[in-house]
């Protein structure tokens, strides 16, 4: 028995954070994006968001059946979405290099095996910054990154597995939408940001909203 019968630590719900603690917390969060291989890493607020509805729609080499996945068209109102996104006061947004010379891929198939692993290093580097905040009590961290999960997990199945067979996504603790996918302009924010982009270059952005 805890004295006072307290129940323990780990269930108990965390509804104020010290801001001194909140800061130090989200200065670990940049670091961690950096060595996991982000390029660069920079904090961003809900108001800092740049939405833009076109980016969450087809494009002519996206509309095929076989391109479909969990997360790719998003099946909830974007209005919502945003909403819900805007609500975090702090998030990390990153970005890691695409190969010299590949055009953005969009949603689209991935042919090259290392624009397939760059979007890989970029899932790492979510998955990492969500676990990370999650262990340190910011139990809504929520990320989004670039690419169609279905091209950069499961390239090798004919369809998204969470569409075909009852028991859903075969990566669970790795599949994200990626930021066009839910009407996020990564771009803009990059510049809004001013982070250097490339001319050469195609930057894959990630964002992981934290508290």
């Amino acid at each position: 028995m805890l004295p006072n019968n307290d129940p323990p630590v780990s269930t108990k719900a965390h509804k104020f954070k010290d801001p001194e603690q909140v800061r130090r917390d989200l200065e670990q969060f940049l670091k961690l994006a950096t060595d996991h291989g982000a390029r660069q890493s920079c904090l961003v607020s809900g108001n800092q968001l740049v939405f833009d509805k076109s980016l969450a729609k087809f494009r002519n080499s996206e509309e095929n059946p076989d391109n479909l996945s969990e997360h790719w068209p998003v099946r909830m109102p974007l209005d919502s979405l945003w909403d819900s996104i805007r609500s975090f006061r702090n998030g990390i947004f990153f970005t890691c290099p695409a190969p010299l010379g590949m055009p953005d891929l969009g949603q689209g198939p991935i042919v090259d095996a290392y624009y397939r692993q760059a979007c890989l290093q970029l899932v790492s580097i979510l998955t990492a910054l969500e676990s990370d905040a999650f262990y340190k009590g910011y139990h809504m961290a929520v990320g989004y990154g670039a690419g169609n999960c279905r091209f950069v997990l499961c390239h090798k199945e004919k369809r998204c597995q969470a569409l075909v067979r009852a028991r859903g996504c075969i990566h669970p603790f790795k599949a994200r939408p990626s930021m066009k996918a839910v009407g996020l302009d990564a771009s803009a924010m990059a510049r809004k940001l001013q982070i250097p982009q490339t001319q050469d270059r195609v930057s894959l952005y990630g964002l992981v909203m934290i508290a």
